[in-house]
């Protein structure tokens, strides 16, 4: 069977919704709960997350998807693309059997995208862009 562990940061409103549907199929979600409030961790406890590092996230999962504020989109996609260009190459080859997909979710303006697309260029990490408008499923 195919891997099919998902990172969503961050698990607010929206990135829980979306977790505890892909929980509820038995999908293995991380996300990183580092600084996060009582509140947010409750959330992300009821949707069956599961709480690593970074660094863990740049190791084991196979999507990525980056629901966050508009503001901290561009931040976290360098953040996220450093950690997992810090991994060891014999890591990082073990770690990446199968490709790695970055899916930015965020409703950001096209200039914004274009900068998000740029920073994966010369890497092994697939950008994605997948905007998500409206409500929580």
């Amino acid at each position: 069977m195919v891997d099919t562990t998902i990172a969503i940061i961050s698990p607010g409103a929206m990135g829980s919704a979306i977790a505890k549907r892909l929980t509820t199929s038995n999908l293995t979600v991380l996300t990183t709960l580092t600084h996060r409030s009582e509140a947010t961790r409750l959330r992300a406890r009821d949707a069956g997350m599961q709480d690593v590092t970074l660094s863990d996230i740049a190791r084991r999962a196979r999507w990525v998807l980056s629901i966050l504020p508009p503001s901290s989109a561009l931040a976290f996609a360098q953040q996220f693309r450093d950690e997992y260009m810090a991994l060891q190459d014999g890591e990082r080859e073990q770690a990446r059997s199968e490709k790695i997909a970055f899916v930015d979710c965020n409703a950001v303006n096209p200039e914004t995208v274009k900068k998000i697309g740029a920073v994966f260029q010369g890497t092994p990490i697939i950008f994605i862009d997948a905007a998500i408008i409206g409500f929580p499923p």
